[in-house]
């Protein structure tokens, strides 16, 4: 078993994992708890960032879910306090140790030990964050990949460009994404006749511009 971990589970950047961090940069989305850790040796939570519009700010303070805000005199607004941890999310990083660190995928050993296959299970404690959790993989559509149709200036021929999409259910990876696409496709207008063809996991968008 211990020989299977080792083979099937360490974590080997590729595409699937990548998010666009801005133009031809990419960041793997898998954690490295030995990198994150501020004792390795035990079990250690970090605070996630919980950003939130100024209305919906000032809607909870109304309701007095969280602490009215306080503003220095430079304008330094300091983060909110609220009475409820749903409102202050942690990860959960487990103690690693350090000789032997392969950044494994998550695992569940029981499963793994029958299937010899990655089953990651995850528990959740309350009730607050299951509705948004499911919804959000239910509805929302990871976007794979888009083909751009053009043709040649110079031959007329059809000309086809595809482009793989890096982790678009991630917000700030979706934005340089859509960034990108949209500077790729003004490059091509002026000269080329433009066919866009989106390619999505449930979805398919055509754009013709004659």
């Amino acid at each position: 078993m211990i020989k299977d971990t080792s083979k099937f589970l360490p974590h080997i950047c590729n595409p699937r994992c990548l998010a666009r961090v801005g133009e031809d940069k990419y960041k793997c989305r898998k954690w490295n708890n030995l990198k994150m850790s501020k004792d390795n040796t035990k079990h250690t939570f970090k605070r996630l960032p919980n950003d939130m519009s100024q209305a919906c700010t000032n809607r909870l303070i109304q309701i007095g879910i969280i602490q009215p805000l306080c503003i220095n005199i430079d304008g330094y607004q300091n983060p909110f306090i609220s009475n409820l941890s749903f409102f202050h999310p942690k990860r959960h990083i487990p103690p690693t140790n350090p000789s032997n660190d392969m950044n494994i995928s998550p695992v569940e050993g029981y499963t793994f030990s029958v299937c010899r296959s990655m089953q990651n299970i995850q528990m959740l404690t309350g009730c607050n964050g299951v509705s948004k959790y499911i919804c959000k993989y239910l509805g929302k559509i990871d976007e794979q990949n888009y083909v751009i149709v053009s043709t040649n200036k110079d031959s007329g021929n059809l000309v086809s460009r595809s482009t793989f999409l890096h982790n678009t259910k991630v917000i700030s990876s979706k934005t340089n994404e859509d960034k990108t696409r949209s500077e790729e496709i003004v490059k091509i207008i002026p000269t080329e006749g433009l066919l866009v063809i989106w390619k999505c996991s449930i979805q398919c968008y055509v754009i013709l511009k004659l």
